[in-house]
């Protein structure tokens, strides 16, 4: 299982992974043409807290970066011609424009942000071994591929490349993803996802508590039994809605201001009534591939990952696995997580919330098929995202 590719320079005996070094350095090209052709300040809540990231960057990246990003606003130039419930999307090649300076500034924050990732997967060899067991290493191999490879994904640039403390809280969930195994380092690094933003935070800690639960109920009672327990469970669960929330803090289990003041939001019904129930799930789906606040969209990307997951579907009709739950099961806990979550706090809809419930499927997936096919397939998604941005300029 431990096939670790590496590289040995001749005179220090330091090992390079030549797989984290090759996702290392499409990683940059990548990133810059996304961010290339993203609307500058296309981010979550950008306008209302650009200015507070002044203070939260300005000793971390260059004052000249941080400047350049701060001082756009696609609200204030950009005429785009799209909203959320239509297919595509335009805006006008000249009114808005992402300089190179600013692709470059975002993609050094992407690279500030995954450098750790970067540090401990190209210099695996050299980190864990001596003190780590052999399956230790083994896992944390696997998982190290998965999310290396990961790191070129649309979304997962784009959400990394955030000016916002959002991106830093994704940096510590990759970690504690990459090290679950050292129980009390991931759970440090879980607490401080909490501290720096507590509410991606504590849905990050229900998604751990949840994907235990059901992985244990699958041990116990098979998953198709547990299939059918969760989906009963989530019609019972949209059908009480806010309810459960109320009940949650009238009866004193949580005294956050910010639930709250989710319940007061909610009972006015805006945000259940803003989107139909059934297009929330999607439209946080279509953000794991790449959904912007200003409905930037990539219909090509979408079109291409739903066949592949249509051919997955059909290949494992016809393929034997010792383990046919390695990404079913993630698949089954990210998809009923999301419906869940989206049932009662429909304002938790961004896709910003649920980045991390790809690191089991793809983790799974690796397992499954070589690690260069995995990359190969994650790449080719990005170059459509590319061309699909690209197109949504009007010339």
């Amino acid at each position: 299982m431990l096939m670790i590719d590496i590289k040995r320079s001749v005179s220090g005996g330091i090992a390079l992974n030549r797989f984290a070094l090759l996702c290392f350095f499409l990683f940059i090209p990548t990133a810059f043409l996304i961010n290339l052709f993203l609307i500058p300040g296309d981010e979550p809540d950008f306008s209302v807290r650009k200015f507070e990231y002044i203070d939260i960057f300005s000793n971390i990246f260059p004052k000249n970066f941080i400047n350049i990003l701060i001082e756009t606003n696609f609200n204030n130039y950009c005429l785009q011609n799209s909203f959320l419930n239509q297919p595509f999307f335009f805006i006008d090649l000249n009114q808005c424009w992402s300089s190179i300076d600013i692709a470059l500034a975002k993609t050094y924050i992407g690279l500030i942000n995954t450098l750790p990732i970067w540090i401990l997967s190209i210099f695996r060899v050299n980190i864990f071994s001596g003190w780590l067991t052999r399956s230790l290493i083994e896992r944390l191999n696997l998982r190290l591929n998965a999310i290396t490879a990961l790191l070129i994904f649309p979304t997962i640039i784009y959400h990394f490349c955030l000016v916002s403390p959002e991106s830093f809280v994704l940096t510590l969930q990759t970690l504690a993803f990459i090290f679950k195994d050292q129980f009390w380092f991931a759970f440090l690094l879980v607490i401080a996802s909490l501290l720096v933003d507590s509410g991606n935070g504590f849905l990050f800690i229900l998604f751990i508590a949840y994907s235990i639960l059901l992985s244990f109920a699958s041990r116990m009672i098979g998953l198709r039994v547990m299939t059918l327990i969760v989906s009963i469970a989530l019609i019972i669960i949209y059908n009480l809605n806010i309810s459960i929330l109320e009940f949650v803090v009238n009866a004193s289990l949580v005294s956050w201001e910010k639930v709250d003041g989710l319940v007061f939001l909610h009972q006015d019904g805006h945000f259940f009534n803003k989107y139909p129930f059934f297009y929330r799930p999607l439209n946080t789906i279509l953000g794991l591939i790449l959904f912007t606040p200003a409905a930037n969209k990539v219909i090509l990307s979408y079109a291409f990952v739903f066949l592949l997951v249509i051919f997955y579907l059909i290949y494992r009709r016809f393929k034997n696995y010792t383990n046919k739950n390695l990404v079913a099961l993630p698949a089954l806990t990210f998809l009923s997580f999301i419906i869940l979550v989206e049932c009662i706090l429909p304002a938790y809809s961004n896709a910003k919330y649920y980045i991390y419930c790809l690191f089991p499927i793809f983790n799974g997936l690796t397992v499954e098929f070589s690690k260069y096919k995995i990359l190969f397939l994650i790449l080719t998604v990005s170059v459509i995202t590319i061309f699909n941005l690209f197109l949504n300029f009007q010339h």
